[in-house]
């Protein structure tokens, strides 16, 4: 469930912007205490996530972390923060 959209196509091979992924999967499980995707049937998770579609992030959870997992979940690899630029924006 916490491989990037672009794995589960076959598109890529594995960089820091897979990591990034999935630690964008891992604030969000923290930030909703919800396990990601256990509302899908679980046979649907990997196509429904490299067609783009992501858990639904709670209202709660504070905009700058929606945000955050939104950047790091991002479809494209290329929109998702550096691995440095995560390290820096969490240690704030």
């Amino acid at each position: 469930y916490w491989l990037a959209p672009e794995l589960l196509r076959g598109d890529s091979v594995l960089t820091s912007q897979v990591d990034v992924y999935s630690v964008g999967l891992i604030l969000y499980q923290l930030s909703t205490r919800e396990i990601p995707f256990a509302a899908w049937p679980a046979n649907s998770v990997p196509h429904r996530v490299a067609q783009g579609e992501r858990p639904k992030i709670p209202a709660r959870v504070p905009q700058k972390m929606r945000a955050l997992i939104k950047q790091c979940w991002a479809s494209k690899p290329k929109r998702r923060p550096s691995s440095d630029t995560l390290h820096r924006l969490l240690s704030h």
